[in-house]
């Protein structure tokens, strides 16, 4: 299954991912305070590299930075326009957007977003047009789930609210190094339940992979970030990383 076919299926999922799964940017923004925003300027425009539904990028808007927005679902880039409408959002791939070079001071992509590149020639290319957008000195902060994270996450849960129903059921193998997420949902339409069922895929990459990645596309002042004081221990399995372009 690609990787195009399994973000559109967020489509599907756009409206619960957007009501549920989006307050992890509160936690983020201490991280991006000392590792990205403290070092470039309130005037820089920061690039959300599969940006979801946006709550991170109007975090950034709010605190007076000038914020892109890409993500490969049409439904998530509408909401993401709803939550912060001061910001521009656009519908793309990761792997193969396109911005003038020097475009950006910064870019992000959070919430294990690069998991759902599938293979390392698609993450390399995801690095090489990150790189391409950044003006020099430029600085690239993300985060990826290593296998770790999977090990511990397996298995089901579900979230019920009056109006819509949502199971998730996770399984991993760790010789392909891919997660499968089955998602089965239910949304109440007027007066029957529609289904839907939503197979996801992710892939963990070990931090090595992903420095050298980095270091071959042309990044210097590759680093995985200590989070521990963010309250992101190691041993959680979500490694953050930065780098720069030169």
């Amino acid at each position: 299954m690609s990787q195009v076919k399994e973000v559109n299926n967020y489509d599907l999922f756009a409206r619960i991912y957007n009501e549920k799964f989006a307050g992890f940017s509160e936690g983020i923004i201490p991280i991006l305070k000392k590792f990205l925003l403290e070092k470039i300027n309130k005037s820089s425009t920061i690039l959300d590299l599969c940006c979801g539904t946006g709550q991170l990028a109007k975090a950034l808007s709010d605190l007076g930075y000038q914020v892109v927005g890409i993500d490969l679902s049409k439904e998530m880039i509408k909401y993401a326009k709803q939550n912060a409408p001061n910001t521009t959002f656009l519908v793309e791939d990761a792997r193969s957007f396109r911005s003038p070079a020097s475009t950006f001071q910064g870019v992000i992509s959070v919430f294990d977003s690069l998991n759902h590149i599938l293979s390392t020639d698609e993450v390399f290319q995801v690095f090489k047009n990150v790189f391409d957008s950044l003006d020099n000195q430029g600085i690239f902060l993300f985060d990826i789930n290593t296998e770790a994270i999977y090990l511990q996450h397996t298995g089901s849960f579900g979230i019920v609210e009056p109006d819509y129903a949502c199971i998730k059921s996770v399984t991993y193998d760790s010789q392909t190094k891919f997660a499968h997420y089955q998602l089965t949902l239910f949304q109440k339409e007027q007066d029957h339940w529609q289904r839907e069922d939503i197979p996801l895929q992710q892939r963990s990459y070990t931090t090595h992979e992903i420095i050298e990645l980095l270091k071959e596309v042309g990044f210097i002042h590759v680093s995985q970030i200590d989070t521990s004081d963010f309250g992101i221990p190691p041993s959680l399995g979500k490694a953050f990383f930065v780098a720069t372009k030169p």
